[in-house]
């Protein structure tokens, strides 16, 4: 039978691109709690592959610190006031449903330069106006690998100032009214997949032209839902496949106040 240290030497004469086959079988945190940690070569292939923490991993906040240079991917969906996300530099995709505001301030494009998928909720109201900034920082791109954007409690206000991200293609947040609609689309021209959760003022009115964008969701406050408005914006978006207007069960209270710094009134 071979002894530790000639297993040990088996496995690590495998080529990079056979270890990152075998880790392919292996869930993010199964990666992190069987490789974290054995040396440099395997630190950077779990880098690579993708390795991450989850509800039942983040409690062990020293393992978290000890191979927080292997974590990738972080997806919890209950509250850990305890994580830092400030040394967490090499994440991809965040997941966290019940944000801190110590956490949410933590996201900033100079700590979390490689974020491709960002999914931030939070159970309380408090942190919308946390939410509504970072949206107006995504949409100034100041995280340039970020594809997909899922933040339900974020507002879209239609700041002039906005310069736009080309590279989202799946976006969710949380309201916008429709005479703003037309500046949103406008500001992520790479979009395929776009829902608001609370689209005020239904029917958009504004004249939209978009050439990506295949699937839109809107949640309106009314059960008035015109044929012909549904029409009329399949017309104008002609990539569009799919599109569903759900009438919201609870009618929000949140109304969104025009901005000092709107000049498309």
């Amino acid at each position: 039978m071979p002894n530790v240290s000639s297993s040990i030497s088996c496995l690590e004469v495998l080529p990079d691109e056979v270890l990152l086959m075998m880790l392919a079988h292996l869930s993010p945190t199964d990666r992190l709690c069987s490789f974290g940690n054995m040396n440099t070569r395997l630190n950077a292939i779990l880098r690579d592959a993708g390795a991450g923490i989850d509800d039942e991993l983040v409690s062990n906040s020293s393992l978290v610190r000890e191979l927080s240079p292997c974590i990738t991917f972080v997806k919890l969906q209950r509250r850990c006031v305890t994580l830092s996300l400030y040394y967490l530099v090499h994440i991809r995709s965040l997941t966290i449903l019940q944000m801190s505001q110590y956490q949410i301030a933590a996201i900033d494009s100079i700590y979390l330069p490689h974020l491709t998928h960002l999914h931030l909720s939070s159970i309380s109201s408090a942190l919308d106006a946390d939410f509504d900034r970072l949206l107006e920082s995504i949409l100034n791109q100041q995280f340039q690998s970020l594809v997909s954007m899922h933040l339900p409690r974020a507002s879209f206000f239609g700041h002039f100032k906005y310069v736009g991200h080309s590279g989202l293609q799946n976006v969710i947040i949380g309201s916008c009214r429709s005479n703003r609609f037309s500046n949103l689309i406008a500001l992520i021209p790479n979009v395929r997949f776009l829902e608001i959760q609370h689209l005020i003022n239904w029917p958009i009115r504004q004249t939209v032209t978009h050439s990506k964008l295949f699937s839109l969701k809107l949640h309106i406050d009314t059960a008035n839902s015109d044929t012909q408005d549904i029409d009329r914006l399949k017309m104008a978006l002609p990539s569009l496949q799919h599109i569903k207007t759900i009438e919201l069960k609870i009618k929000e209270s949140k109304c969104i106040p025009l901005s000092v710094f709107d000049t498309t009134l």
